[in-house]
Order: structure tokens, then sequence, then C-alpha cells
């Protein structure tokens, strides 16, 4: 074995056992977890992704010192000397930082009280070049120098002393202490923790994490219900009486899991939703059925637009809106007599019936504007026929026939309303679909647009590529997902730059750091980050959601 492999393996040893140890020093099963590398070792694992790239440009340089001076002067009319003194000094003292920092706590309700009791640690491992000892001593002598400073010294599991700082409403921190290595620091309501912390074993870790993780718990979610309970807010108390159905659907969600990491030139982030299959679930919510329409997505603009293709089962829905109902005294079934008495139509027979629960959602205009934002949304429809005469019996009994413009375009029907030079809706029905536009605008352009879409495929004509940045991160997308997302605002860069100008100038924002967020936008088209494309696939037990960038 050659030298350099054994420093090789007693390094890659030596990660795992600090990134495992790090669990030791957190709550007990802790509810969130936040692990990310160091900024220097993010920055080595990211130089080759757009973004990477785009942080290292010298542009990027110019604007980050532009906007450090502008909001630096600020902070320093704002923010005590010492203060600033010591985020100098954590920023000079951590800048090489390669180890790995994890933010970890913990919500319980307090048995006596009925309060909710919350403890947050933060520990980062060792790394070689980084004096933790050093980056704990100047918080704790910061915090000492503070006349107001209430410090009581407390002993961990093996003995050691720590300073304790009392804070308002029972709430204390534990000052920075370094322990095996590791830099911990904890706030919250600490009770026995510190006498307790570092007594557990290391935890058996995959050393191989991502570069950014995110870990929830089912624990925190289930807390929720009895801390509406018992909030001051009568309507808080109410609306966890109501929520009976959604807590239910909770209650299968085991856990949240967030990865983020490099993927060739993207930046990839990958979430797991991970719930029990034979309880109702959010998976039961959500996930399209088999008799839902497909290739909804094919109708989606190929530029100049977003789009999003999504799903919803209508029964569990609707089991759903009748638990909150009743937790309110009411049913859904007074809901449908209400609406049948105000429209003259049934809500489930003659609409909800009729629609597959799949939809595809477009928006098209001024990202930083909107009101200038037109919608366009397409709804798969199982019985064409029946719900263009529902819609026309609705248009009858709501006194808008007159108001109702048509048009033929491409061999259908295009009809439109225009609400007091306000708001323009068009609808038409097409190839298994209901196309509904509303816009500030004109709202048909948005709706001929899929038509056209609609008649292509009817054709046989393959639907228009999408631009090269999407079909590059489709191509890292995979395949088999029922959900997907697109944002492109690759051709509004100047659209975007002159908007958040004017946005920035509205908030009083200074001349030279609205420049920067001008050079920034542009910067960002530059360097390929004006595109986003995530897919969601379902399956037995879990939701997994893809979003590249």
């Amino acid at each position: 074995m050659t030298m350099m492999f054994r420093s090789a393996l007693a390094a890659a040893l030596a990660a795992t056992c600090a990134v495992g140890q790090a669990d030791r020093f957190l709550p007990e099963k802790p509810m969130f977890r936040i692990e990310m590398n160091g900024v220097s070792k993010l920055a080595e694992k990211f130089a080759g992704t757009n973004l990477g790239s785009m942080l290292a440009s010298e542009e990027m340089d110019e604007i980050w010192k532009t906007v450090v001076s502008s909001l630096g002067e600020e902070m320093e009319s704002d923010t005590p000397p010492e203060v600033m003194s010591l985020l100098e000094g954590m920023k000079s003292s951590l800048e090489d930082y390669a180890g790995r920092m994890t933010i970890g706590g913990r919500i319980s309700m307090d048995e006596e009280t009925q309060e909710p009791s919350l403890i947050v640690v933060l520990t980062m491992s060792p790394s070689e070049g980084t004096d933790l000892s050093e980056v704990a001593t100047m918080i704790n002598e910061k915090i000492s120098e503070r006349d107001d400073a209430e410090i009581v010294e407390k002993n961990i599991a093996d003995g050691s002393p720590v300073d304790v700082v009392a804070m308002d409403d029972g709430l204390s921190m534990m000052m920075p202490k370094v322990i095996d290595g590791h830099f911990v620091m904890a706030a919250g309501h600490l009770g026995d923790f510190i006498s307790k912390l570092g007594e557990r074993e290391s935890a058996e870790t995959d050393a191989d994490r991502a570069d950014v993780h995110i870990e929830l718990n089912r624990e925190l979610w289930s807390q929720l219900p009895a801390m509406m309970r018992s909030a001051e807010d009568f309507e808080v108390q109410m609306a966890a009486m109501a929520m009976g159905p959604v807590f239910d659907l909770l209650e299968s969600l085991d856990k949240i899991d967030m990865a983020i990491a490099p993927s060739g030139q993207f930046v990839e982030m990958i979430t797991e939703l991970a719930f029990d299959a034979s309880q109702p679930n959010i998976g039961e919510l959500l996930a399209p059925s088999e008799n839902q329409s497909v290739g909804l997505i094919d109708l989606a603009p190929r530029s100049g637009a977003n789009s999003g293709t999504f799903s919803l089962n209508i029964d569990k829905f609707l089991e759903i809106v009748d638990g909150i109902a009743q937790g309110f005294g009411e049913s859904l079934e007074d809901a449908e007599d209400q609406f049948e008495d105000q429209t003259g139509l049934r809500l489930r027979a003659d609409l909800l019936d009729h629609i597959d629960g799949s939809m595809l959602v477009v928006s098209k205009g001024n990202a930083m504007d909107e009101e200038s934002i037109g919608y366009t949304i397409a709804f798969g429809i199982k019985n064409t026929e029946a719900l263009e005469k529902s819609v026309e019996s609705l248009l009858e009994d709501q006194g808008f026939m007159s108001l109702r413009k048509k048009e033929e375009y491409r061999g259908i029907t295009v009809s439109k309303i225009n609400f007091f030079g306000a708001v323009d809706i068009s609808w038409a029905f097409t190839d298994g679909a209901l196309v509904f536009g509303f816009s500030p605008g004109e709202a048909g352009a948005g709706v001929r647009e899929l038509l056209d879409a609609s008649a292509d495929r009817k054709s046989g004509k393959d639907p228009e590529k999408w631009p090269d940045p999407v079909r590059a991160r489709l191509a890292k997308a995979g395949q088999g997902y029922q959900w997907l997302s697109v944002t492109d605002e690759s051709e509004n860069v100047e659209e975007l730059a002159e908007g958040l100008q004017v946005l920035a100038e509205d908030e009083g924002a200074p001349e030279e750091l609205a420049d920067a967020v001008v050079s920034w936008i542009r910067l960002m088209g530059r360097f390929d980050l004006l595109t986003y494309v995530s897919t969601t696939k379902f399956e037995r037990g879990r939701i997994l959601a893809r979003s590249i960038w």
C-alpha cells in the first residue's frame, strides 16, 4: 500500500468519523437538520458549474464589492462596532474552512405548560488549516464583554465546564465550546441538554452526503396540531379543529429529504417525500391516476413562457374539503346545495365528474411586473360534450351570454368575455382539454397558442423542440416523471433587469446598488442561470422531485 493511498484512506476515514460525530452533539432525534460543506469546499465542488463560474468571474467580484460597500455602510451605522468586529474576525477565520457545518434542532410541547420548547445546535467538524478554538474564543470574549450578560458555568457529560448565557422568555445560550475537535454552540430551552451533551456515541454516517443536505422529520409536523390547539389566537385554535383531514395526510409523511450538489455544469436539488403508503397520504391526493389525460405538456409553448403540469385526485380533494367543512359544522353537501342554488349546476355531476384532475399551467409576461402576467390553463377532461353543455348553462344562468363573443380558430370555437376592460378571459374545448386563459391584456393569444399545439399534435406533427438551455436540463432529468415544470427567462434578460432596477429604486436602494442588481441579472443570463427545470415522479411510498438549475 503506497504512502499516498494510506494518506487518502486515513483522510476518508477521518471525514467519515467527523461527520458522524456531529450527530453526538445534536438533540436526540432532531426534527430538522441542515448540513453543508464549508465555503472553500463548496467553492471547490461547484467550480465546474455555471453558478460556480459566475461566482468566480471578475464581473461578479466587482458586483459583490459594490453590494458589500453599499450595504456595509448601512450595516455599520446600524450595528454596534463590537459586532462588526466579531463578524470581520469570523469571516477571516472561516474563509478557508473546508469542514462540515450542521444545524440541528428539536421542537417539543412541554407537558406541564403546553408551551413549545425549542433547542437549536450549531456544530462544525474539524478542518485542517482552521482553528475552531480561535473562533470559539473570539465569540466567547465578545459575549463576556457585554455588561448585561448573565453567565453561569455548567458541565457537559464528560464533566468539563461550559458557559451559559441567560436570555429572555426562559431561553439560554450555550457559548461555543470545542469538544473532541468539534465547534459546538446551542440555544433555546436547554434544560438538561447540556449535562448530556456529548454522551451519545457517534452515528454511522454516509460520508458521501450531498454538499448541502436538509432533512425534516415527521416529529416536526406531528407537533403542529398540538401547537395550534394551544395557541392564544382563537382563530388558530379553530383552524386546528377544522384541519383534521390535512393532519391525517401529514401523519403518514415520514420525512422530507433535500440534497443539493453539482451535476456537470448544473446545480441539482433532489427532494424526496417518504410516506407510509398504507395510510391516507399526499401521494394519493397528487399522483396522476391511470385515466388522466397524458401529454398536456406537449401543448406548452416552447419559448417565451413558463409552464408546468400538475395533477389532483378530485375525489380525495373533495374528501379533504368535506372534512374541513365538518370541522366548522358544515359539510360538502351543504356547499354543493349552495352552489346549485347559485348556478343551477350540480358541482359534481355537471362539472367535476367531467374533469380528470390533470392540468397544464402556462404564464407569460414580465416576471417583475405581476400585473402584466397572463395565465393559460389546460384542464384534462373526460367528457367534452357534457362539460361544454354545463359551461353554456352556467353562462346563461349568470347572465353572461350577452357579454360573450365568439370566433373560429383552426376549426375550433374560441369564446371570450372582457370584464369592464380590466380582465380578459377566453376559453375553448379541444383534444380532450378545456383551455382557459385570463389576462389583464388579451387572453385569447395564450389560448390560440395552445390550440396551435393541439392541432399540430392531432395532425401527427412532432411538438416544437424546447430551447437548448431547457433541453440540456431535461437530458439530466431522465425519463419516467409525471410532472414537468419549466421556467425559462433566458430570452427576457433585459425585461428582468429593468424590472429589478425599478423595484430597487422604489425601495429606496442607492443608485450604485440598483445598478449592481441589473448587472447581476445580465451576468446570470450570460452564464445560463435563468433557466430552471423540475420533474416529479410518484412511486409507492414516495414522491421524488429533481430540480436542475
